[in-house]
């Protein structure tokens, strides 16, 4: 298997009851690494606390094997690894997160999180805000090629943080940089909120992965047409970018529900 970011082949050379032991391609030693079952239930316990986790140093290959190990339950975007459907607040299951069951008690929160309330907000979001976003998630080359920055890697659609907002787009930048995106159908000269609605979700991502450098995190707000006065000073003055875009007409989004 490999690590998430720079795909580094690992191999499982042993297991025992309460470890294993992986050989990386790129040792240094020549010699296996152990990983105790107690790194790979924090990894797991962090994952159902806060729906993500930032992979760095010596736990880039527990995320990793926890993603082959439940394909359909995780996800990755770069360096980042999330629980699909995480959405606590929607939840009506407590979870302890020192149960035996850590995956039981995950499915049955899951389960919750995909309900009525995704429905009820699937049927008020416009067209022009779902075929948007789908357009940014399903051909983020094309749609950013205004962006500055690139190349794009994998995207991400309604990723929800630890507070529970959701950002519409999260787009993995190759050279390690993540791009939270905001969509809207419009934005106007007085719609100062929206710009800060994006710098929000930059701020709860820094505070909630601290090993993730401030630069490598960006906010955008993305519209087919954005006023440009107050555009231009919400970059210089918050670092909240911008991007107008219109969707093709060669694009088809899914049906609603299909999220």
């Amino acid at each position: 298997m490999f690590t998430l970011q720079e795909q580094v082949a690992n191999q499982i050379t042993a297991v025992g009851d309460d470890y294993f032991e992986r050989m990386s391609a790129r040792t240094r030693s020549g010699k296996p690494s152990r990983i105790s079952a107690a790194e790979v239930h924090r990894t797991w316990r962090g994952l159902l606390r806060d729906g993500h986790i930032f992979t760095s140093g010596r736990t880039v290959f527990t995320p990793a094997l926890i993603k082959a190990a439940l394909p359909e339950w995780v996800t990755s975007v770069g360096s980042i690894v999330s629980l699909r459907g995480y959405d606590e607040a929607e939840a009506e299951v407590e979870v302890d997160p020192q149960a035996d069951s850590l995956y039981a008690a995950w499915a049955a929160r899951g389960q919750r999180s995909l309900g009525a309330a995704d429905q009820d907000r699937v049927i008020r979001e416009s067209d022009v805000h779902w075929a948007l976003k789908h357009y940014i998630a399903e051909r983020p080359a094309e749609a950013l090629a205004g962006l500055r920055g690139g190349p794009w890697g994998e995207a991400a659609l309604e990723f929800v943080l630890a507070t529970h907002d959701r950002v519409d787009v999260v787009v993995y930048e190759k050279s390690g940089s993540w791009c939270l995106i905001e969509v809207k159908p419009y934005v106007g000269a007085e719609d100062r909120r929206w710009y800060a609605q994006a710098a929000k979700y930059r701020c709860v991502w820094q505070v909630m992965f601290p090993g993730v450098p401030p630069e490598k995190v960006r906010c955008v707000l993305v519209a087919p047409r954005i006023e440009p006065e107050l555009a231009a000073s919400m970059l210089r003055d918050f670092g909240v970018e911008h991007l107008e875009l219109r969707v093709p007409d060669d694009f088809e989004p899914p049906p609603r529900g299909d999220e």
